[in-house]
This record gives C-alpha cells, structure tokens and sequence, in this order.
C-alpha cells in the first residue's frame, strides 16, 4: 500500500517534468546556439570564420547523421532480439513477483512445513544450525534493503529541498534520479549524477557548474553522514568488507550483485565470525581443562 501511494504520487510528477523537458528541448538548443555565438563574437572573430564553422559543422552532422542512419539499418535485427529478451526479462519478473507474493500470503505454512520436514531428514543439531543461518540471513537482508530505501529517500528529499532553494531547473526529476540510482551503494550517487548535470546543463547552462558544487556537496553528506548512519550501522561489517562485497558482487552478477552483494556477504560474515568465536571457546574450555587436569595430578602426587 505504501508503495502504491508513494508511485501514485512519483510517477504523474515525473511524467509532467520528462514532458515538459521534451517539449522545450529545441528552445534549449537555440539558447545554447545563442550562447556559443557570442562566445565566438566575444572573441572578435570575423564572420567569415563563423560561416566556415557553421559550414563544417553541418558537414559533420550530415555525416553523423548518415552513420547512424547506416548503422541503424544494421543494427535492427540486434535491437528486435533485445526487445525480444527484454519482454522475456519483464515476464519472469512479473512471474517472480507474483510467486513472491504468494509465497508470503502463505509464508508461516511453509516455514512450518519447511521446518518439519528437515527435522524428519536431518539431525535436530544441523536443523537447528539451518534455522539459525536462514534467521541470520533475514535479518542482513531486511537491515540492509530497508536502510538503503530509507537513505535513498532522504537523499532524494535533500536533493529537493536544495534545488528548490538554489532554484535549479527539474528539481523534482533530478531529485528522482538521484535517489533511484542510490540504491546502488557506493557507486549509485555518482551514476546518477551524470544525467542530472547534462538535464541541467540543457536547461540553463549558467546554473549548471553550481548545480555540480551542489551535488559534490550533497554526495560529501551523504557518504560521511547519511549511510554510515542509516545503512553502516544497519548492517554492521567493516567498510573494507563492504566494498569488497561491492566489487566482488557486481562483477559475478551485475546490477543484482551490487544491490544484494553487501548483505549476503553479511550474512556470511556473521556466521563465520561465530564459528571463529565457538572454536576459540570450544580450545579455551579444552585449555582449561587440562590445566585443572594438571593441577589435580600434581595435588594427587
């Protein structure tokens, strides 16, 4: 439901700011024609070399343009196989959230069910350690997504708030890009920093080299105050782990990896930490064991 709401609330906004960026884009391309003009004019440059530019400028778009079209025509059957395995990608992840959606309408049955069945199967030791891995595997998992939403969406409110303020253009689609990208840690803010510079560097050129002090700023916040806040301490590795769970996970398996790399090896971490602990405790016990052993024999003799 909430999320519904959120959506039913994002999605017309973000429709009225992509459509009003279409709509002027040709009065921002004049404005940045206008604008490289008297720059060559500032510069006391003849009209005769503004004609030549102006010449060999055209030349390259016309060649640029009969490229594109070539590699177009070329490139068509490469784009339908795309789409082709782009529906096939949509389909699986409708499928999957559907089958997650039943899986949780009926999740206590089939933990009970789950749980019966692997005590029938197994020792009640190894069934109890299973319980115990799958308990701490939750809990990574529901620390880590929940705390990268929430910094997302404190992100992108501070992005709004302060585009608002320094009345930077698109505030609210940039806003929107910012804190969808990050949900990718780390590297999220930066990715999505480049379309927002150039959304406002067509819109209003004069603004755009603030906007990027503005976002240098906002991103400095965010990595030193907001996710060690919100999803650092949700999560609770050593930052060296993380960002070696960053790299490792997105190089195995991409986009995936680098979302859900972090708390899977969390999950991972916390349980060979407590297999460390349990053998340290485990030759300590055994230590003290025969220390006493000792004693008592020396006692004896």
């Amino acid at each position: 439901a909430a999320i519904v709401g959120m959506l039913a609330f994002v999605i017309p906004q973000l429709v009225d700011s992509v459509s009003v960026l279409y709509d002027d884009l040709p009065g921002y391309t004049n404005n940045i024609s206008s604008m490289l003009a008297s720059i060559l004019t500032s510069f006391n440059l003849s009209s005769e070399f503004l004609t030549e530019i102006f010449e060999v400028w055209n030349s390259i778009l016309v060649s640029a343009t009969k490229t594109l079209t070539d590699l177009a025509y070329r490139s068509i059957p490469v784009f339908m196989e795309s789409i082709k395995s782009l529906a096939s990608s949509a389909l699986n992840i409708m499928l999957s959230m559907i089958l997650a959606i039943y899986m949780l309408s009926d999740k206590e049955r089939l933990i009970r069910n789950t749980k019966r069945t692997l005590r029938v199967l197994i020792s009640k030791d190894r069934c109890e350690y299973i319980f115990h891995v799958g308990s701490t595997v939750n809990k990574s998992f529901n620390a880590f997504v929940s705390g990268q939403i929430t910094e997302s969406i404190i992100l992108g409110i501070l992005c709004f708030i302060g585009m608002t303020i320094f009345s930077f253009p698109y505030a609210f689609l940039v806003s929107f890009i910012i804190g969808l990208t990050c949900l990718i840690p780390y590297f999220g803010a930066f990715i999505g920093s480049i379309p927002a510079f150039f959304i406002v560097l067509v819109a209003n050129p004069s603004q755009a080299m603030w906007f990027l002090v503005f976002l240098i700023v906002l991103q400095q916040a965010e990595g030193n105050l907001i996710y060690p806040r919100v999803v650092g301490n949700s999560v609770g590795i050593p930052t060296i782990w993380v960002s070696i769970a960053l790299i490792v996970g997105g190089n195995m398996f991409g986009f995936a990896g680098m979302i859900l790399g972090i708390p899977a090896f969390a999950s991972f971490y916390f349980l060979f930490k407590e297999f460390v602990y349990k053998k340290e405790k485990i030759e300590e016990i055994e230590e003290t064991e025969m220390l006493k052993d000792e004693e008592e024999l020396k006692v004896s003799k």
